[in-house]
């Protein structure tokens, strides 16, 4: 499975906004650097991206470079409807030490199942569980920055219960629950230096 993002920017603050807004940013720890990409978990209560919808802080798992930043869900906190860690919950546009435009990216789960067309009794999806992560590259060597989520698949509230509703306002029977598949997964994140796509 593969999957490429695009931050587009839209228009920048103010050098005043700037200013006022760097000592609690995603710059809260300086600028990143032209020709580099960064990973690392965030520590830092400051950094954090700015927007109504940004949901990252302490915990999670930061991808930036002079383009674009991404904020991948840690394991620490739950801090999104999607209740696993493991997935991207912020992205935003950079234009050096400047975030372009507020964050709204909301959050990108991630789902494994089965369909049996014939018969909705046989439906079964399951979430991507993170239950490790782990910084493959910094990219203090000029690489890409690689973060790697490693989990498995679990119940999804959100799905569950509409495919029990909908099983049972259509033929009027229960659905089981879902079934584990018993996966071993893993997702790596990859930054590249002068990108503002995240590979997932």
């Amino acid at each position: 499975m593969g999957a490429a993002f695009l931050i587009s920017a839209l228009s920048a603050p103010s050098r005043a906004d700037q200013v006022a807004e760097q000592a609690q940013s995603l710059f809260a720890e300086g600028c990143p650097r032209p020709g580099l990409a960064l990973a690392q978990k965030i520590t830092d209560p400051r950094l954090k991206m700015r927007g109504p919808d940004a949901l990252g802080g302490p915990g999670d798992y930061l991808l930036m470079n002079d383009r674009a930043a991404f904020i991948i869900s840690g394991l620490e906190r739950i801090n999104t409807y999607y209740y696993y860690g493991g997935i991207p919950i912020d992205a935003v546009a950079l234009d050096g030490c400047t975030q372009l435009n507020p964050e709204q990216f909301e959050e990108l789960g991630f789902f494994v199942g089965r369909m049996n067309k014939r018969d909705p009794l046989d439906v079964n999806l399951r979430a991507f569980k993170g239950e490790r992560i782990e910084i493959l590259n910094d990219g203090a060597d000029g690489g890409p920055a690689v973060i790697r989520a490693h989990g498995s698949d679990e119940v999804f509230w959100i799905v569950e219960f509409t495919l029990i509703r909908t099983v049972y306002g259509g033929l009027g029977r229960y659905k089981p629950r879902s079934r584990p598949f018993g996966l071993d997964i893993y997702i790596d994140y990859i930054l590249h230096p002068y990108s503002a796509t995240l590979v997932i």
